[in-house]
């Protein structure tokens, strides 16, 4: 169960929504197509397939929220938000799955 509350005004969406949502928002996205160039040159297309951009966001999102994360929505906005909640340390704590740009 999550530990994020959720707000007065937002509702919790289904996974599914999420997804189909999210997948659609980023399609076009120019980090999404960096990220499957290999996919796009074997499809033979500039665009991210919308199944494969689906796929990705559905084993993301599904890992967010199998970690306490909360798919979180206004109704009937038609717009899609995954919370999840990180730890506060009192100093700086690298999280390898997101690397800061600069170790300086």
């Amino acid at each position: 169960m999550s530990k994020i509350p959720i707000p007065k005004g937002l509702i919790e969406e289904p996974i599914e929504h999420a997804v189909d949502i999210i997948g659609k928002t980023f399609a076009s996205d120019p980090f999404q197509r960096f990220c499957c160039m290999e996919e796009m040159k074997e499809a033979g297309t500039l665009d991210v397939p919308l199944e494969i951009n689906t796929a990705i966001f559905r084993e993301i999102i599904c890992g967010l929220v199998e970690n306490g994360g909360r798919c979180i929505t206004v109704a009937n906005s038609g717009i899609s938000s995954v919370w999840t909640l990180d730890a506060v340390h009192d100093e700086y704590q690298a999280n390898p799955a997101h690397p800061p740009w600069s170790t300086i």
